[in-house]
């Protein structure tokens, strides 16, 4: 488990930490099922630092809830990622805060399907991307 999972795990329990949670995720890289709009999908995975800023353009996939809901998968580890789709996945390493400036209108689910999963609505999104200015 790492510091952000660990971090995640205190504010399920307890809520007042929610917001130290939160500014930690923002800095963190995450993990999100997609890739680059320029390149063709391919078995190699696109990682990286840098390569997914607020304007670059992919395409992250969506999964629908057992009420037809669509959300975002994203994920606090690549270990956490492939414990639930495996390893066959295409997937993009973001910093959280690009993450959630790339997904802004969404329904984000952390970690889905696991202890430590984590929603975020479209307005949860959107408060904390004006919260930091954008």
């Amino acid at each position: 488990m790492n510091q952000l999972e660990q971090q995640l795990e205190t504010a399920i329990k307890d809520p007042k930490q929610t917001e130290a949670f939160i500014q930690n995720l923002l800095q963190q890289e995450v993990y999100c099922l997609g890739h680059l709009i320029e390149e063709e999908p391919q078995h190699s995975h696109e990682h990286g630092g840098g390569c997914c800023q607020h304007d670059t353009e992919v395409s992250i996939m969506h999964w629908e809830d057992s009420r037809g809901n669509s959300f975002v998968p994203f994920f606090t580890s690549l270990d956490a990622m492939t414990e639930v789709v495996g390893e066959d996945e295409h997937y993009l390493c973001v910093q959280g805060l690009n993450f959630l400036a790339l997904t802004e209108g969404e329904t984000l689910l952390l970690n889905p399907e696991s202890d430590l999963e984590w929603s975020f609505s479209a307005k949860e999104v959107r408060e904390i991307l004006q919260s930091q200015g954008l």
